[in-house]
């Protein structure tokens, strides 16, 4: 009969046989106090999944231990893991806390680089968890650096996991699997644990499942369980069950769907996770409820929407308890300055009144401080929205002017000539001047060779105090024609960033929806419009944290660093009236010091030589670069007109020319 069974009360934690072993040993009068120092840490991180609580326990009594002798590598870890009991507990901020703490220990020595990467590590999950995938992947990055740096494949392998499931949450599959397959392809050639390759298979399901692939996730999922029926990681578990019972339950097999749905539950149960527990009540109930079983749905999600309120409410305390901290914090570093007062002061009362004068002086401070910013931040968006009137007041103009010409065959060439300089004035006016262009870099270049009086190719940057956002572009045509589009794109730019959005990709995303639009208005009947495209490259700046984020349109960013060039490749996707539905990839750079970045239209490389009659070539570009990216920007602007101009001879200029070099 269909759900015979019952959701199985509160079950008790049964520890493995080795943990067992290991707990024995360290409460043994004969261990010595160093040895209870590796053994505790080894039992926090035996813990950490199956029962978090009893971990802090141990890996508090680690970090005591290793503070006494001074282990600073264990001292490290014990910080890392109470931060993974905290965390596994939903306690966040206190596990940031001590994630910052592990760094911090970690980034005082040396020699404990890998410890730093595992810290980063921590601390880009723990963003992953509350779905603030920038801060993430940010932190991740560091991780990467650090872990190829030491050839270290176990802060590979977490780095590239840990990439894999931000990128799921941010729906890019293709990306998501890519680093989920390095993940495990590093743990199988490392011979990691079972558990670890396990996990990241689990992950790999979950692609499957979310491209509604659920053939292959049921196999995938199913082989997980299979290759450890011993595993102890309630939490990887819990969270494996209600992925296999979803996709049993599209495939209409209720028995199986609650199967699994009622293990999530008794897993979640074990490692007391309010989180995992309300998922697998709605688990449950979602097939209840499929099956018609109205009553007992019901049930559930009455049981889900108590668990929704304690998680609510926890989340509440945990806020409470965060500010609380601070204050205490705070608190004490006041009781500690009035220590020092209260030695070189006569009295108390003269000391306390000091420090009120000082707290009060520090608000006001504050307060004319966020005055200020927010009329700065008043002023630029009145720039911002002046400028875009600006802007719409040329175009119309410009166009105005065009129309009339164009409707008349008499005009005179003197008329043409003036009104085509007269677009030059607008579109140079419009390009940023080198000093407000890229204003983040040290040192930076523009190399702009228009193969007719007006360009194409355009370059344009947004800057706030955030944000530094920059854009090479190369419209279709190299005269009027195009120079109307390129004028249209920086307006279209400028009006985007001013609505607030700072993602490249997405920038990206909504200037193709803005360009299609004008060419149907242009082109009503869908003639005539093949040449009609713009491709751009696009690089958003976190001023904060130096992270670039990149998205191209068929032109592709070069980075230099340490006498290497590499490239960020573009999407191969022009923006057209025929562009295809392809979101536009999201790419990630940690900016290091001294890196190089370039970006350029096609218009250099397709250059024919006056010798050899055959293009410049990429592979040529990039050997330039190499060669010349110590140098100060201007003198590098001067090597790549030069050799433009060896390579031309007497050859006529192909296109417009564009070529942009930042120095970090």
């Amino acid at each position: 009969m269909f759900f015979s069974f019952r959701v199985s009360a509160q079950p008790r934690v049964q520890y493995p046989l080795e943990i067992t072993e290991m707990i024995k040993s360290y409460d043994s009068q004969a261990t010595l106090d160093t040895q209870k120092l590796y053994l505790a840490n080894k039992i926090a991180w035996a813990l950490r999944s199956l029962d978090p609580s009893e971990a802090i326990k141990y890996s508090t009594e680690a970090s005591l231990l290793a503070n006494d002798f001074a282990e600073y590598e264990e001292l490290s870890k014990a910080y890392n893991f109470t931060g993974l009991c905290h965390r596994n507990l939903e306690n966040y901020g206190e596990a940031l806390e001590y994630y910052q703490l592990g760094l911090q220990v970690a980034e005082n020595h040396d020699n404990l680089k890998n410890q730093q990467a595992f810290s980063y590590v921590n601390i880009g999950n723990l963003y992953l968890l509350q779905g603030e995938y920038a801060q993430c992947q940010n932190n991740l990055f560091k991780a990467l650096n650090l872990g190829r740096q030491l050839s270290d494949s176990s802060v590979l392998a977490y780095v590239y996991l840990n990439l894999g499931r931000s990128f799921i949450g941010q729906k890019k599959y293709a990306e998501a699997e890519d680093y989920l397959r390095k993940a495990l392809e590093v743990r199988q050639k490392s011979l990691a644990p079972l558990n670890s390759q396990i996990a990241v298979m689990k992950y790999i399901g979950d692609v499957y499942s979310e491209k509604k692939e659920y053939n292959l996730a049921k196999q995938t999922y199913l082989k997980c369980f299979a290759l450890n029926p011993q595993n102890t990681d309630y939490d990887l578990l819990s969270d494996m069950s209600v992925k296999i019972s979803k996709v049993y339950l599209e495939a209409k097999m209720y028995d199986s769907a609650y199967y699994y749905s009622n293990s999530a539950l008794k897993y979640a149960k074990i490692l007391k996770s309010k989180t995992r527990i309300k998922t697998a009540y709605n688990a449950v109930a979602e097939v209840f409820y499929a099956n018609g079983n109205y009553k007992e749905a019901a049930k559930n999600y009455y049981n889900q929407t108590l668990y929704n309120d304690s998680v609510f409410w926890e989340m509440l305390e945990q806020r409470q308890y965060n500010l609380k901290r601070t204050a205490e914090r705070e608190v004490s570093q006041f009781r500690d300055t009035a220590v020092l007062y209260k030695e070189k002061s006569e009295t108390q009362s003269i000391m306390i009144k000091f420090l009120l004068i000082i707290f009060s002086i520090l608000i006001l401070a504050l307060v004319l401080f966020f005055r200020d910013k927010n009329k700065k931040l008043s002023n630029e968006n009145l720039r911002i929205i002046a400028d875009n009137q600006k802007i719409r007041s040329d175009l119309s103009k410009l166009e105005t002017a065009f129309n009339k010409q164009t409707q008349s065959m008499k005009f005179s060439q003197m008329q043409l000539s003036d009104n085509i300089s007269y677009a030059y004035n607008i579109q140079k006016m419009m390009l940023p001047e080198l000093e407000k262009f890229g204003t983040f870099f040290s040192d930076k270049f523009v190399y702009y060779n228009p193969l007719d009086i007006v360009s194409g190719d355009f370059y344009w940057c947004f800057d706030n105090d955030n944000y530094q956002i920059i854009a090479v572009a190369d419209c279709s045509g190299h005269d009027v024609k195009g120079s109307f589009l390129s004028l249209y794109g920086i307006n279209a730019l400028h009006d985007i960033a001013s609505e607030g959005e700072f993602s490249a990709a997405k920038m990206l995303e909504k200037l193709k929806v803005r360009v299609k639009n004008l060419l149907y208005m242009i082109y009503p009947s869908g003639h005539d419009i093949s040449a009609d495209s713009m491709d751009i490259a696009l690089i958003a700046i976190d001023k904060h944290t130096k992270m670039l984020e990149y998205s191209g349109s068929n032109i592709p960013m070069y980075y230099v660093r340490e006498e290497q060039i590499y490239q960020l490749r573009q999407t191969k996707n022009s923006i057209n009236l025929f562009s295809k539905d392809v979101p536009y990839e999201q790419q990630f750079l940690q900016l290091n010091t001294g890196d190089c970045i370039y970006m350029a239209s096609d218009g250099y490389c397709s250059q024919f030589g006056y010798q050899d009659k055959y293009e410049f070539k990429i592979d040529f570009f990039e050997e330039m670069l190499l060669k010349i990216y110590k140098l100060d920007m201007s003198k590098q602007r001067e090597m790549i007109e030069q050799k433009f101009l060896e390579w031309k001879g007497g050859e006529n200029q192909n296109d417009d020319i564009l070529v942009t070099g930042f120095r970090v």
